[in-house]
Protein backbone atom coordinates (compact mmCIF):
# COMPACT_ATOMS: atom_id res chain seq x y z
CA UNK A 1 0.00 0.00 0.00
CA UNK A 2 1.81 3.26 -0.77
CA UNK A 3 2.34 5.79 2.06
CA UNK A 4 2.05 9.50 1.45
CA UNK A 5 3.32 11.34 4.28
CA UNK A 6 1.32 15.00 4.88
CA UNK A 7 3.23 17.88 6.40
CA UNK A 8 0.89 19.82 8.51
CA UNK A 9 2.87 23.31 7.25
CA UNK A 10 2.87 26.22 10.34
CA UNK A 11 0.96 24.69 13.28
CA UNK A 12 -0.18 28.32 13.50
CA UNK A 13 -1.26 29.00 10.37
CA UNK A 14 -3.89 27.28 8.00
CA UNK A 15 -2.33 24.24 7.27
CA UNK A 16 -3.90 21.86 10.77
CA UNK A 17 -7.46 23.18 9.29
CA UNK A 18 -7.09 22.77 5.76
CA UNK A 19 -5.54 19.26 6.36
CA UNK A 20 -8.49 18.19 8.57
CA UNK A 21 -11.08 18.97 6.20
CA UNK A 22 -9.36 17.19 3.42
CA UNK A 23 -8.78 14.36 5.51
CA UNK A 24 -12.44 14.78 6.61
CA UNK A 25 -14.35 15.36 2.99
CA UNK A 26 -14.52 11.83 2.11
CA UNK A 27 -12.05 12.64 -1.29
CA UNK A 28 -9.40 10.64 -0.28
CA UNK A 29 -8.98 7.51 -2.42
CA UNK A 30 -8.47 4.83 -0.29
CA UNK A 31 -5.63 2.45 -0.62
CA UNK A 32 -3.00 5.06 0.44
CA UNK A 33 -1.78 4.91 3.94
CA UNK A 34 -1.26 8.39 5.14
CA UNK A 35 0.87 10.07 8.15
CA UNK A 36 0.40 13.17 9.56
CA UNK A 37 3.89 15.41 10.46
CA UNK A 38 3.96 17.88 12.72
CA UNK A 39 3.48 19.01 16.02
CA UNK A 40 -0.24 20.81 16.04
CA UNK A 41 0.94 22.26 19.60
CA UNK A 42 3.77 24.22 18.10
CA UNK A 43 1.94 27.47 17.71
CA UNK A 44 -0.44 29.27 18.70
CA UNK A 45 -3.14 30.07 15.93
CA UNK A 46 -2.88 32.99 13.64
CA UNK A 47 0.18 33.72 15.65
CA UNK A 48 3.06 32.17 13.11
CA UNK A 49 6.48 32.11 14.98
CA UNK A 50 10.26 31.04 15.11
CA UNK A 51 8.62 27.77 17.50
CA UNK A 52 6.08 27.21 14.80
CA UNK A 53 8.59 27.65 11.68
CA UNK A 54 10.82 25.12 14.04
CA UNK A 55 8.00 22.44 13.69
CA UNK A 56 7.31 23.33 10.40
CA UNK A 57 11.46 22.85 9.32
CA UNK A 58 10.98 19.40 11.67
CA UNK A 59 7.89 18.21 9.96
CA UNK A 60 9.96 18.86 6.20
CA UNK A 61 13.06 17.16 7.62
CA UNK A 62 11.14 14.46 8.88
CA UNK A 63 9.53 14.28 5.43
CA UNK A 64 12.82 13.48 4.00
CA UNK A 65 14.05 11.22 6.30
CA UNK A 66 11.31 9.07 5.19
CA UNK A 67 11.25 9.24 1.99
CA UNK A 68 15.07 8.75 1.97
CA UNK A 69 15.13 5.93 3.58
CA UNK A 70 12.30 4.02 1.59
CA UNK A 71 9.63 4.43 4.46
CA UNK A 72 7.09 6.49 2.14
CA UNK A 73 6.17 7.21 -1.38
CA UNK A 74 5.40 11.15 -1.39
CA UNK A 75 4.76 13.72 0.43
CA UNK A 76 1.87 16.20 0.45
CA UNK A 77 3.08 19.97 2.02
CA UNK A 78 0.84 22.12 3.79
CA UNK A 79 1.50 25.89 3.83
CA UNK A 80 4.46 27.70 5.56
CA UNK A 81 5.44 31.06 7.02
CA UNK A 82 8.66 31.30 4.37
CA UNK A 83 9.45 34.68 6.06
CA UNK A 84 9.01 32.90 9.73
CA UNK A 85 11.45 29.51 8.75
CA UNK A 86 14.16 32.10 6.66
CA UNK A 87 14.24 33.95 9.90
CA UNK A 88 15.45 30.77 11.76
CA UNK A 89 17.94 29.54 8.95
CA UNK A 90 15.90 27.94 6.18
CA UNK A 91 18.18 28.94 3.06
CA UNK A 92 15.28 27.88 0.56
CA UNK A 93 12.72 30.39 -0.87
CA UNK A 94 10.45 27.37 -0.83
CA UNK A 95 9.87 23.94 0.19
CA UNK A 96 9.74 22.97 -3.53
CA UNK A 97 13.43 23.70 -3.63
CA UNK A 98 14.02 22.47 -0.13
CA UNK A 99 13.03 19.00 -1.27
CA UNK A 100 14.85 19.59 -4.88
CA UNK A 101 18.21 19.85 -2.78
CA UNK A 102 17.53 17.44 0.10
CA UNK A 103 17.02 14.68 -3.54
CA UNK A 104 19.90 16.29 -4.76
CA UNK A 105 17.60 17.12 -8.37
CA UNK A 106 18.27 20.28 -10.38
CA UNK A 107 15.32 20.06 -12.97
CA UNK A 108 12.07 20.12 -10.82
CA UNK A 109 8.96 22.15 -10.68
CA UNK A 110 6.24 23.02 -8.36
CA UNK A 111 2.87 21.34 -9.37
CA UNK A 112 -0.31 22.18 -7.80
CA UNK A 113 -3.13 19.83 -8.24
CA UNK A 114 -6.91 19.32 -7.80
CA UNK A 115 -9.65 17.22 -8.24
CA UNK A 116 -10.52 18.79 -11.65
CA UNK A 117 -7.24 20.83 -12.60
CA UNK A 118 -3.34 20.41 -12.36
CA UNK A 119 -1.43 23.22 -12.73
CA UNK A 120 2.76 23.47 -13.59
CA UNK A 121 3.72 26.21 -12.18
CA UNK A 122 6.56 28.04 -15.19
CA UNK A 123 7.73 30.74 -12.76
CA UNK A 124 7.73 30.65 -8.59
CA UNK A 125 8.62 32.96 -5.63
CA UNK A 126 8.95 35.80 -8.44
CA UNK A 127 6.93 39.06 -8.23
CA UNK A 128 4.64 39.49 -11.07
CA UNK A 129 6.00 42.00 -12.32
CA UNK A 130 9.16 40.12 -13.05
CA UNK A 131 6.97 36.94 -15.05
CA UNK A 132 6.89 38.66 -18.96
CA UNK A 133 11.04 38.63 -19.19
CA UNK A 134 11.05 35.18 -17.38
CA UNK A 135 8.89 33.16 -20.00
CA UNK A 136 10.40 32.45 -23.40
CA UNK A 137 9.58 30.31 -26.57
CA UNK A 138 11.76 27.39 -24.80
CA UNK A 139 10.51 27.78 -21.88
CA UNK A 140 6.85 27.59 -23.09
CA UNK A 141 7.94 24.59 -25.30
CA UNK A 142 9.91 22.51 -22.45
CA UNK A 143 6.73 22.83 -20.38
CA UNK A 144 4.63 21.87 -23.21
CA UNK A 145 6.28 18.59 -23.11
Amino acid sequence: MPRILITLGDPAGIGPEVIDLALASGKIPVGYEIEILGDRSAGIPGNPDSRSAAAALAALNEAVHQLQNGNADAVVTGPVSKENLQEIGFSFPGQTEFFAHAFGVDDYGMMLTGANLSVGLATIHEPISRVPELLTQKVSQKLAC
